[in-house]
């Protein structure tokens, strides 16, 4: 890697954010990843990006499906997070084990997460390594009142306080 690249992604790391698993079905397959690259974009229409890196496996899930789901981690799915952000990993096999219920798009939402959206795929762009999803919100809501689960500086983290 070169020195501006680990110059970059030691920066990032102090970028504290928070942490989801975006899930996808296909007519044949479900699956999940950890992601910590997603962002509002728009409030009309409801849109949000996620970056994702054009060799995991949900990358090409998503664009198949043409949909998938933001589900967002309460400080108690620490395993959840690490099991999904496992490459390699068969993510279905553990995706199925969760409690989960399906709303607009029918990707998978993790009922224990403290919100969702559900998006339908509205754009793809080339983003270097990644691609940037962008996803039209068609359904949302929360779940709990949990803290969440965040990441800095590359380990779990929650607020202050709870």
């Amino acid at each position: 890697m070169k020195k501006e690249s680990e110059d970059f992604k030691e920066v990032m790391k102090r970028f504290a954010t928070g942490i989801c698993v975006v899930t996808t079905k296909t007519d044949d397959e479900i699956n999940g990843m950890t992601a910590t690259a997603v962002s509002s974009l728009s409030m009309e229409p409801p849109l949000l990006i996620v970056c994702i890196d054009i060799k995991n496996r949900s990358h090409e899930l998503i664009k198949k499906s043409s949909a998938f789901a933001v589900n967002v981690l309460s400080v108690d799915q620490r395993e959840s997070s690490n099991i999904f952000a496992t490459p390699g990993k068969d993510k279905s096999e553990y995706l199925q084990r969760l409690e989960t219920f399906t709303r607009s798009t029918g990707s998978p939402i993790i009922k224990d997460s403290i919100a969702y959206l559900d998006c339908l795929l509205w754009s793809v762009y080339d983003g270097g390594d990644h691609s940037i999803f962008v996803g039209e919100v068609v359904d949302s809501g929360t779940l709990s009142d949990d803290p969440p689960l965040l990441y800095f500086n590359g380990d779990y983290h929650s607020l202050a306080g709870s």
